[in-house]
């Protein structure tokens, strides 16, 4: 959900979510959808307003209270990437570490799921790993601060609770939509495009208009081995861009990754609504090993 009445967000991942069902039984297939029922989206049905701040829309509100609305007090409950199971229940999440939950045969919404433990961050991403060897959850939050943190972190089946596996520092930390397990490693592709985390308070921008292409930091590879936590890697590679990974895996002492890669990071300002409703074209991604 994009519009209503006359408010509209600016970009294709501020839509509001709607979860589809679809079923499968004697011959025949079912469909159901429902917008996902959060404070987002009751704001712009409900108040005709846009009420908490998006990827690339701003909350209404002072600059002050756009900041915390986003990164302290309330994230946006908009889960409109992914659908996974978190302690046990179906869940809807996105890029702030929240999950909604909502039951698989009504599509209705359950409440905002949390979590038993005390990592604190700011982003995450919406396409965590099951470690291939003990099916536990394997994802990152990051931690905003002077040197901000990548923390990698595991979270059992049915568990509540994340477990720090260790964590990747940056002093200008990148958009990361997702990242890469292999059965021994997570391997965080920090891509060049880069924020200052003074710039959420400071400018009183939308999240992803803080962000700046810099080409000239490259991209850094870091690889972080998921059974001691220890920096095992820190490579670099030409400057690209990837919304997602294709796969990796251990190649003897090697680690291939397979990326959907984008020279730059044009693709984001592309996916505009304004954009994409006057018929601008979407870069490709390729494959790249």
């Amino acid at each position: 959900m994009f519009d209503h009445g006359d408010r509209s967000f600016r970009h294709w991942f501020d839509g509001q979510a709607m979860l589809h069902r679809f079923g499968f039984a004697g011959g025949q297939v079912s469909y159901a959808n429902r917008v996902l029922d959060t404070a987002a989206s009751r704001s712009l049905l409900d108040k005709g307003r846009i009420g908490c701040a998006e990827f690339a829309t701003d909350a209404c509100g002072s600059l002050f209270g756009r900041f915390f609305t986003r990164f302290v007090r309330k994230p946006s409950p908009n889960a409109s990437v992914n659908v996974t199971r978190l302690a046990g229940q179906p869940v809807a999440i996105t890029e702030v570490p929240l999950a909604v939950a909502f039951d698989p045969d009504t599509l209705d919404t359950v409440g905002v799921v949390g979590y038993d433990d005390d990592l604190g961050g700011a982003l995450t991403t919406a396409h965590p790993h099951a470690d291939p060897d003990t099916g536990d959850l394997v994802n990152y939050v990051v931690r905003f601060g002077r040197r901000s943190r990548y923390q990698v972190y595991r979270q059992p089946a049915g568990a509540a609770a994340r477990t720090l596996v260790g964590t990747v520092e940056a002093e200008r930390p990148g958009y990361l939509h997702s990242f890469a397990v292999t059965r021994r490693y997570a391997i965080l592709m920090i891509f060049p495009l880069v924020v200052n985390p003074l710039s959420f308070l400071l400018r009183g921008r939308p999240f992803i208009d803080n962000y700046r292409w810099r080409p000239e930091l490259g991209t850094r590879i870091a690889v972080l081995d998921l059974r001691t936590g220890a920096l095992v890697g820190e490579h670099e590679a030409p400057p690209c861009f990837a919304f997602h990974h294709i796969n990796a895996f251990d190649d003897g002492e090697d680690v291939v990754v397979d990326v959907c890669a984008f020279p730059d990071a044009e693709v984001v300002r592309a996916l505009f609504l304004d954009r994409l409703r006057a018929g601008g074209g979407v870069p490709m991604a390729l494959p790249t090993r």
